[in-house]
């Protein structure tokens, strides 16, 4: 299992990645934008987002320690982080979602995604957002 936090702005993610790149003395990889999604299966750019930021990671440190970032229309200060949980099957990653997500608010199911063979969010009794993938 690996455990990365995820930050998400509203719009002003590649400017961020700018920051902490310089911050950090780093370079972000995997950055995909919004245009970047098969469109179809549910997945669409809002028209004006198609450049935002769907996914960046930022390395930190020695090994596989990460940021992960995002542009997220609905982010807000105090609501702007969240714990990206990746297990290897999907029985791990459902017996975890399914626990965190009790007494708590499913944003999205766990389910297939064109990106990984599973992944749902959910923000759990406690208020804290959690990104569960396979």
């Amino acid at each position: 299992m690996t455990v990365n936090p995820y930050l998400h702005f509203k719009g002003n993610c590649a400017e961020a990645i700018a920051f902490y790149e310089k911050s950090f003395g780093v370079k972000a990889k995997d950055v995909a934008k919004f245009s970047d999604i098969p469109q179809g299966e549910g997945y669409k750019a809002e028209p004006g987002t198609e450049n935002y930021i769907t996914h960046a990671c930022l390395p930190l440190g020695e090994g596989e320690h990460s940021i992960f970032m995002s542009d997220w229309l609905e982010a807000e200060k105090g609501r702007n982080i969240s714990i990206s949980v990746a297990f290897s099957s999907m029985d791990e990653a459902k017996k975890a979602f399914d626990k965190l997500a009790a007494g708590g608010e499913v944003e999205e199911p766990l389910s297939r995604t064109f990106w990984a063979e599973a992944w749902g969010s959910l923000t759990d009794k406690f208020g804290i957002m959690w990104q569960v993938t396979v």
